[in-house]
Protein backbone atom coordinates (compact mmCIF):
# COMPACT_ATOMS: atom_id res chain seq x y z
CA UNK A 1 0.00 0.00 0.00
CA UNK A 2 1.11 3.48 -1.11
CA UNK A 3 -0.57 7.07 0.19
CA UNK A 4 0.94 10.59 -0.94
CA UNK A 5 0.42 13.86 -0.42
CA UNK A 6 1.58 16.79 -2.08
CA UNK A 7 0.70 20.60 -1.74
CA UNK A 8 1.69 23.95 -1.00
CA UNK A 9 1.35 25.67 2.55
CA UNK A 10 2.47 29.17 3.26
CA UNK A 11 4.91 29.45 0.19
CA UNK A 12 6.35 25.58 1.35
CA UNK A 13 5.94 23.05 -0.84
CA UNK A 14 4.96 20.10 0.69
CA UNK A 15 5.23 16.47 -0.18
CA UNK A 16 4.38 13.02 1.77
CA UNK A 17 4.90 9.77 1.04
CA UNK A 18 4.15 6.25 3.40
CA UNK A 19 4.34 2.60 2.18
CA UNK A 20 3.95 -0.27 3.76
CA UNK A 21 4.95 -3.36 2.16
CA UNK A 22 4.54 -6.89 2.77
CA UNK A 23 6.92 -8.80 0.73
CA UNK A 24 6.47 -7.17 -2.70
CA UNK A 25 9.31 -7.17 -4.92
CA UNK A 26 9.46 -5.24 -7.79
CA UNK A 27 11.89 -2.30 -9.12
CA UNK A 28 11.60 0.37 -6.62
CA UNK A 29 10.37 -2.11 -3.82
CA UNK A 30 12.81 -3.89 -1.79
CA UNK A 31 11.17 -7.45 -0.31
CA UNK A 32 13.03 -6.41 2.79
CA UNK A 33 11.60 -2.99 3.39
CA UNK A 34 8.42 -3.31 5.64
CA UNK A 35 7.75 0.32 5.91
CA UNK A 36 8.55 3.65 4.89
CA UNK A 37 7.57 7.20 5.63
CA UNK A 38 8.91 10.39 4.23
CA UNK A 39 8.19 14.24 4.38
CA UNK A 40 10.47 16.75 1.78
CA UNK A 41 9.89 20.18 2.58
CA UNK A 42 11.08 23.15 0.23
CA UNK A 43 10.79 26.77 0.27
CA UNK A 44 12.60 29.75 -1.50
CA UNK A 45 14.26 32.25 1.19
CA UNK A 46 14.66 35.77 0.02
CA UNK A 47 17.89 36.72 1.55
CA UNK A 48 20.73 39.92 0.42
CA UNK A 49 18.16 40.32 -3.24
CA UNK A 50 18.97 36.49 -4.25
CA UNK A 51 16.66 33.64 -3.93
CA UNK A 52 17.81 30.81 -1.83
CA UNK A 53 15.96 27.41 -1.97
CA UNK A 54 15.91 25.38 0.72
CA UNK A 55 15.20 21.96 1.06
CA UNK A 56 14.72 19.64 3.92
CA UNK A 57 13.54 15.80 4.12
CA UNK A 58 13.29 13.10 6.80
CA UNK A 59 12.51 9.87 6.07
CA UNK A 60 11.54 6.56 8.59
CA UNK A 61 12.29 3.04 7.32
CA UNK A 62 11.17 -0.58 9.28
CA UNK A 63 13.45 -3.26 6.93
CA UNK A 64 14.42 -7.52 8.50
CA UNK A 65 17.20 -6.15 9.93
CA UNK A 66 16.15 -2.93 12.04
CA UNK A 67 14.62 0.68 11.82
CA UNK A 68 16.57 3.75 10.82
CA UNK A 69 15.82 7.58 10.42
CA UNK A 70 17.14 9.93 8.15
CA UNK A 71 17.40 13.58 7.42
CA UNK A 72 18.80 15.43 4.11
CA UNK A 73 19.09 19.66 4.22
CA UNK A 74 20.10 21.62 1.27
CA UNK A 75 20.64 25.34 0.82
CA UNK A 76 21.54 26.42 -2.80
CA UNK A 77 22.52 30.38 -3.98
CA UNK A 78 23.33 30.98 -7.41
CA UNK A 79 24.10 33.92 -9.53
CA UNK A 80 24.92 34.58 -13.26
CA UNK A 81 28.65 33.09 -13.16
CA UNK A 82 28.07 30.78 -9.63
CA UNK A 83 26.56 28.34 -8.25
CA UNK A 84 26.53 26.98 -4.57
CA UNK A 85 25.07 24.48 -2.58
CA UNK A 86 25.46 23.76 1.52
CA UNK A 87 24.35 20.30 2.24
CA UNK A 88 23.99 18.22 5.36
CA UNK A 89 22.90 14.68 6.39
CA UNK A 90 22.11 12.66 9.30
CA UNK A 91 21.25 9.10 9.91
CA UNK A 92 21.02 6.23 12.54
CA UNK A 93 20.12 2.78 12.20
CA UNK A 94 18.88 0.41 15.08
CA UNK A 95 19.45 -3.44 14.03
CA UNK A 96 17.35 -6.13 15.00
CA UNK A 97 20.54 -7.04 17.58
CA UNK A 98 20.13 -3.56 19.56
CA UNK A 99 23.33 -2.32 17.91
CA UNK A 100 23.07 1.17 16.78
CA UNK A 101 25.06 3.14 14.27
CA UNK A 102 25.17 7.30 14.14
CA UNK A 103 26.70 9.52 11.50
CA UNK A 104 26.18 13.05 10.77
CA UNK A 105 27.82 14.54 7.29
CA UNK A 106 28.18 17.95 5.77
CA UNK A 107 28.93 19.08 1.92
CA UNK A 108 30.00 22.00 -0.23
CA UNK A 109 29.17 21.94 -4.17
CA UNK A 110 30.41 24.89 -6.26
CA UNK A 111 30.14 25.10 -9.91
CA UNK A 112 30.38 27.85 -12.27
CA UNK A 113 31.72 28.79 -15.77
CA UNK A 114 35.68 30.44 -16.33
CA UNK A 115 35.00 31.52 -20.39
CA UNK A 116 34.38 28.23 -21.95
CA UNK A 117 35.72 26.10 -19.10
CA UNK A 118 32.74 24.91 -16.70
CA UNK A 119 34.36 24.28 -13.06
CA UNK A 120 32.78 22.08 -10.57
CA UNK A 121 33.71 21.26 -7.15
CA UNK A 122 32.90 19.22 -4.04
CA UNK A 123 34.37 19.00 -0.62
CA UNK A 124 32.71 16.62 2.15
CA UNK A 125 32.85 16.39 5.72
CA UNK A 126 32.42 13.34 8.57
CA UNK A 127 30.65 15.65 11.25
CA UNK A 128 30.20 12.62 13.41
CA UNK A 129 31.94 9.94 14.56
CA UNK A 130 35.70 10.98 14.31
CA UNK A 131 35.38 14.50 12.67
CA UNK A 132 37.64 14.48 9.28
CA UNK A 133 37.58 15.90 5.90
CA UNK A 134 36.28 12.78 3.27
CA UNK A 135 37.35 14.09 0.07
CA UNK A 136 37.97 16.88 -2.52
CA UNK A 137 37.00 16.97 -5.54
CA UNK A 138 37.72 19.19 -8.63
CA UNK A 139 36.38 19.17 -12.49
CA UNK A 140 37.33 21.21 -15.43
CA UNK A 141 35.69 20.11 -18.63
CA UNK A 142 35.21 22.29 -22.18
CA UNK A 143 33.13 21.56 -25.46
CA UNK A 144 35.90 21.83 -28.51
CA UNK A 145 32.79 22.12 -31.23
CA UNK A 146 29.53 19.97 -31.65
CA UNK A 147 31.08 16.95 -31.08
CA UNK A 148 34.05 17.09 -29.05
CA UNK A 149 34.68 17.28 -25.37
CA UNK A 150 37.81 17.35 -22.98
CA UNK A 151 37.52 16.96 -19.27
CA UNK A 152 40.16 16.89 -16.63
CA UNK A 153 39.46 16.07 -12.79
CA UNK A 154 41.77 15.67 -9.71
CA UNK A 155 39.82 13.57 -6.28
CA UNK A 156 41.73 13.40 -3.32
CA UNK A 157 40.31 10.44 -1.06
CA UNK A 158 41.42 10.68 2.35
CA UNK A 159 40.52 7.34 3.77
CA UNK A 160 42.98 5.83 1.40
CA UNK A 161 44.98 9.11 1.26
CA UNK A 162 45.31 9.04 -2.26
CA UNK A 163 45.25 11.59 -4.91
CA UNK A 164 43.77 10.70 -8.48
CA UNK A 165 44.08 12.64 -11.64
CA UNK A 166 42.24 11.55 -14.62
CA UNK A 167 41.89 13.26 -18.08
CA UNK A 168 39.30 12.84 -21.22
CA UNK A 169 38.70 13.09 -24.51
CA UNK A 170 35.50 12.23 -26.04
CA UNK A 171 34.12 12.76 -29.70
CA UNK A 172 31.04 11.90 -30.65
CA UNK A 173 29.97 10.28 -34.23
CA UNK A 174 26.35 9.92 -33.88
CA UNK A 175 26.28 6.24 -34.47
CA UNK A 176 29.07 5.40 -31.48
CA UNK A 177 30.84 7.67 -29.41
CA UNK A 178 34.80 7.30 -29.14
CA UNK A 179 36.80 8.04 -25.89
CA UNK A 180 40.32 8.17 -24.59
CA UNK A 181 40.80 8.01 -20.27
CA UNK A 182 44.15 8.26 -18.89
CA UNK A 183 44.74 8.43 -15.40
CA UNK A 184 47.31 8.30 -12.70
CA UNK A 185 47.19 8.55 -8.78
CA UNK A 186 49.89 9.13 -5.92
CA UNK A 187 50.23 4.91 -5.17
CA UNK A 188 51.80 4.72 -8.29
CA UNK A 189 49.17 3.20 -10.39
CA UNK A 190 48.77 4.27 -14.19
CA UNK A 191 46.12 3.75 -16.46
CA UNK A 192 44.77 4.15 -20.24
CA UNK A 193 41.65 3.25 -21.96
CA UNK A 194 40.04 3.42 -25.09
CA UNK A 195 36.15 2.99 -25.18
CA UNK A 196 34.14 3.12 -28.32
CA UNK A 197 30.22 3.49 -26.83
CA UNK A 198 27.09 2.92 -28.73
CA UNK A 199 23.52 1.50 -28.49
CA UNK A 200 21.84 -1.19 -30.42
CA UNK A 201 17.75 -0.58 -30.81
CA UNK A 202 14.42 -0.93 -32.73
CA UNK A 203 14.26 1.60 -35.38
CA UNK A 204 11.42 4.49 -35.52
CA UNK A 205 9.39 2.41 -38.11
CA UNK A 206 9.63 -0.67 -35.73
CA UNK A 207 12.87 -2.75 -37.39
CA UNK A 208 15.77 -3.87 -35.15
CA UNK A 209 19.01 -2.00 -36.10
CA UNK A 210 18.86 1.65 -35.12
CA UNK A 211 22.28 2.81 -33.74
CA UNK A 212 23.28 5.61 -31.57
CA UNK A 213 25.87 6.82 -29.58
CA UNK A 214 23.51 7.65 -26.69
CA UNK A 215 21.75 4.81 -24.36
CA UNK A 216 18.31 4.29 -25.83
CA UNK A 217 17.09 2.33 -22.84
CA UNK A 218 17.34 5.63 -20.44
CA UNK A 219 15.12 7.70 -22.45
CA UNK A 220 12.25 7.53 -25.08
CA UNK A 221 11.91 8.74 -28.91
CA UNK A 222 9.53 9.60 -31.06
CA UNK A 223 9.36 9.91 -34.89
CA UNK A 224 6.79 12.66 -36.76
CA UNK A 225 4.90 12.02 -39.90
CA UNK A 226 2.39 13.60 -41.59
CA UNK A 227 -0.36 12.80 -43.83
CA UNK A 228 -2.76 14.15 -46.20
CA UNK A 229 -6.05 14.22 -44.00
CA UNK A 230 -8.52 14.19 -46.93
CA UNK A 231 -11.38 14.56 -44.81
CA UNK A 232 -9.92 16.57 -41.65
CA UNK A 233 -11.15 14.37 -39.09
CA UNK A 234 -7.53 13.95 -37.20
CA UNK A 235 -7.09 10.68 -38.21
CA UNK A 236 -5.25 8.75 -40.78
CA UNK A 237 -7.65 6.61 -42.69
CA UNK A 238 -7.19 4.40 -45.48
CA UNK A 239 -6.30 5.65 -48.84
CA UNK A 240 -4.67 9.00 -47.26
CA UNK A 241 -0.86 9.09 -48.80
CA UNK A 242 2.15 10.51 -46.60
CA UNK A 243 2.58 14.54 -46.95
CA UNK A 244 4.94 14.94 -49.54
CA UNK A 245 6.75 18.19 -48.95
CA UNK A 246 9.02 17.78 -45.32
CA UNK A 247 7.28 20.07 -42.56
CA UNK A 248 8.30 21.57 -38.90
CA UNK A 249 7.19 20.23 -35.48
CA UNK A 250 6.32 22.60 -32.40
CA UNK A 251 7.49 20.78 -29.74
CA UNK A 252 5.54 22.26 -26.56
CA UNK A 253 4.60 25.28 -28.76
CA UNK A 254 8.43 25.95 -29.83
CA UNK A 255 10.08 25.47 -33.01
CA UNK A 256 12.06 22.42 -34.05
CA UNK A 257 15.45 23.59 -34.76
CA UNK A 258 16.27 22.73 -38.36
CA UNK A 259 19.38 21.01 -37.75
CA UNK A 260 17.79 18.95 -35.08
CA UNK A 261 15.26 17.88 -37.85
CA UNK A 262 17.03 17.96 -41.04
CA UNK A 263 16.19 20.60 -43.56
CA UNK A 264 14.55 17.67 -46.39
CA UNK A 265 13.82 14.95 -43.78
CA UNK A 266 10.00 14.20 -44.27
CA UNK A 267 9.93 12.09 -41.11
CA UNK A 268 11.25 13.88 -37.96
CA UNK A 269 12.88 12.56 -35.23
CA UNK A 270 13.16 13.05 -31.72
CA UNK A 271 15.81 11.48 -29.63
CA UNK A 272 16.67 11.24 -25.69
CA UNK A 273 13.36 12.29 -24.29
CA UNK A 274 12.48 12.22 -20.77
CA UNK A 275 10.53 8.96 -20.46
CA UNK A 276 7.23 9.72 -18.94
CA UNK A 277 7.18 13.11 -19.21
CA UNK A 278 4.15 14.05 -21.32
CA UNK A 279 5.12 16.44 -24.52
CA UNK A 280 3.03 18.40 -26.99
CA UNK A 281 3.64 17.45 -30.69
CA UNK A 282 2.28 20.32 -33.48
CA UNK A 283 2.65 20.71 -37.13
CA UNK A 284 4.12 24.31 -37.81
CA UNK A 285 1.43 25.50 -39.51
CA UNK A 286 4.21 28.54 -40.82
CA UNK A 287 6.11 25.57 -42.34
CA UNK A 288 3.35 24.43 -44.80
CA UNK A 289 4.08 25.64 -48.12
CA UNK A 290 0.30 26.02 -49.65
CA UNK A 291 -1.84 28.75 -47.74
CA UNK A 292 -4.78 26.97 -47.94
CA UNK A 293 -3.10 23.89 -45.84
CA UNK A 294 -3.69 23.97 -42.22
CA UNK A 295 -3.23 21.08 -39.32
CA UNK A 296 -5.95 18.82 -38.89
CA UNK A 297 -5.76 19.78 -35.11
CA UNK A 298 -3.35 22.40 -32.48
CA UNK A 299 -1.60 19.08 -31.34
CA UNK A 300 -1.58 16.01 -29.70
CA UNK A 301 -0.15 15.09 -26.05
CA UNK A 302 2.20 12.14 -26.16
CA UNK A 303 4.38 10.51 -23.23
CA UNK A 304 7.66 8.92 -24.42
CA UNK A 305 8.17 5.37 -23.03
CA UNK A 306 11.96 4.56 -22.26
CA UNK A 307 13.55 2.64 -24.64
CA UNK A 308 10.63 2.90 -27.23
CA UNK A 309 10.22 4.72 -30.22
CA UNK A 310 6.86 5.50 -30.94
CA UNK A 311 5.31 6.95 -34.27
CA UNK A 312 3.32 10.07 -34.34
CA UNK A 313 0.98 11.22 -37.35
CA UNK A 314 0.16 14.54 -37.84
CA UNK A 315 -2.44 15.33 -40.71
CA UNK A 316 -2.48 18.02 -42.89
CA UNK A 317 -5.45 19.23 -44.34
CA UNK A 318 -6.98 21.12 -47.06
CA UNK A 319 -9.39 23.85 -45.69
CA UNK A 320 -12.63 25.40 -47.07
CA UNK A 321 -14.37 29.19 -46.45
CA UNK A 322 -17.60 30.01 -45.55
CA UNK A 323 -19.33 33.39 -47.17
CA UNK A 324 -22.54 34.84 -46.63
CA UNK A 325 -24.91 37.99 -45.98
CA UNK A 326 -26.57 39.07 -42.93
CA UNK A 327 -29.68 40.88 -43.21
CA UNK A 328 -32.59 42.40 -41.16
CA UNK A 329 -36.01 42.58 -43.05
CA UNK A 330 -33.98 43.16 -45.88
CA UNK A 331 -31.36 46.12 -44.58
CA UNK A 332 -27.57 44.54 -44.07
CA UNK A 333 -26.74 44.26 -40.66
CA UNK A 334 -23.21 45.83 -40.04
CA UNK A 335 -20.73 44.69 -36.94
CA UNK A 336 -22.49 41.59 -35.77
CA UNK A 337 -20.50 38.23 -34.22
CA UNK A 338 -21.15 35.10 -36.52
CA UNK A 339 -19.56 32.19 -35.08
CA UNK A 340 -18.89 28.33 -36.03
CA UNK A 341 -19.19 26.56 -33.40
CA UNK A 342 -18.65 22.45 -33.36
CA UNK A 343 -21.23 20.14 -32.74
CA UNK A 344 -20.58 20.06 -29.25
CA UNK A 345 -20.84 23.75 -28.56
CA UNK A 346 -17.26 24.94 -28.89
CA UNK A 347 -16.64 28.12 -30.78
CA UNK A 348 -14.26 27.54 -33.59
CA UNK A 349 -13.95 30.60 -35.65
CA UNK A 350 -15.39 33.97 -35.18
CA UNK A 351 -16.10 37.14 -37.22
CA UNK A 352 -17.98 39.99 -37.99
CA UNK A 353 -20.11 41.44 -40.56
CA UNK A 354 -19.05 44.33 -43.14
CA UNK A 355 -20.54 47.50 -43.51
CA UNK A 356 -23.14 45.61 -46.28
CA UNK A 357 -23.80 42.66 -44.14
CA UNK A 358 -21.40 40.26 -45.70
CA UNK A 359 -19.29 37.78 -43.69
CA UNK A 360 -16.39 35.49 -44.50
CA UNK A 361 -14.44 32.68 -42.58
CA UNK A 362 -11.32 31.33 -44.69
CA UNK A 363 -9.27 28.62 -43.99
CA UNK A 364 -11.33 26.87 -41.75
CA UNK A 365 -11.12 22.88 -41.52
CA UNK A 366 -13.18 20.43 -42.67
CA UNK A 367 -15.80 18.94 -40.78
CA UNK A 368 -19.96 19.87 -39.72
CA UNK A 369 -20.64 22.98 -38.06
CA UNK A 370 -23.13 25.19 -36.70
CA UNK A 371 -23.26 28.45 -37.78
CA UNK A 372 -24.53 31.13 -34.82
CA UNK A 373 -25.56 34.54 -36.00
CA UNK A 374 -27.47 37.66 -34.59
CA UNK A 375 -26.46 37.98 -31.11
CA UNK A 376 -27.41 40.45 -28.91
CA UNK A 377 -30.29 42.64 -29.77
CA UNK A 378 -31.67 40.15 -32.18
CA UNK A 379 -32.86 36.87 -31.99
CA UNK A 380 -31.08 33.95 -32.57
CA UNK A 381 -30.40 32.19 -35.76
CA UNK A 382 -28.25 28.69 -36.21
CA UNK A 383 -27.58 26.82 -39.95
CA UNK A 384 -26.34 23.36 -39.84
CA UNK A 385 -23.08 23.95 -42.85
CA UNK A 386 -20.86 20.88 -43.92
CA UNK A 387 -17.61 20.79 -45.25
CA UNK A 388 -15.35 18.88 -47.42
CA UNK A 389 -13.84 17.64 -50.39
CA UNK A 390 -17.10 17.85 -52.33
CA UNK A 391 -17.80 21.22 -50.89
CA UNK A 392 -14.86 23.61 -49.75
CA UNK A 393 -16.79 26.71 -50.55
CA UNK A 394 -19.77 27.38 -48.59
CA UNK A 395 -21.70 29.92 -50.33
CA UNK A 396 -25.03 30.73 -48.10
CA UNK A 397 -26.12 33.64 -49.65
CA UNK A 398 -28.38 36.43 -47.98
CA UNK A 399 -29.55 35.17 -44.16
CA UNK A 400 -32.51 37.26 -43.24
CA UNK A 401 -33.19 37.54 -39.50
CA UNK A 402 -36.31 39.40 -39.39
CA UNK A 403 -37.72 35.92 -41.91
CA UNK A 404 -36.44 33.47 -39.47
CA UNK A 405 -37.94 35.57 -36.83
CA UNK A 406 -41.65 35.55 -38.58
CA UNK A 407 -41.30 31.43 -39.10
CA UNK A 408 -40.08 30.97 -35.51
CA UNK A 409 -43.01 32.91 -34.67
CA UNK A 410 -45.95 31.17 -36.80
Amino acid sequence: MRASVVGDLFKTSIAVEAVHNRGLRSERMDPALRSYVGVALDRPVHAAGLILPLHFDLRSTRQQSGQGVEANGRLSVATRSVAASLVGGWSRFQSSDGMTRESATAGLLVSGRAGKVRLRGEVHWRLTPDPTLMGVQLTANRSLGATDMVQISANYAAGEKKVAIDAAYARDFGPAALTLNLSGDSHRAVAIGLGLTFSVGPGANGRFGRVRSASQARGGGLLVRAFHDLDGNGRRDAGEPPFADPVGVLVNDLPLPARLRGDEARDIELDGLSPATPIKIALDEASLSDPFDIPSNPGVLVTPRAGLHEVVELGVSPSASVEGTLAMNGRALAGETIELLTMDGTSAYRARTEFDGMFSFERVRYGRYRLKVAQGRHPQVEQIVELGQARSMARLGVIDVGTVQRMAAR
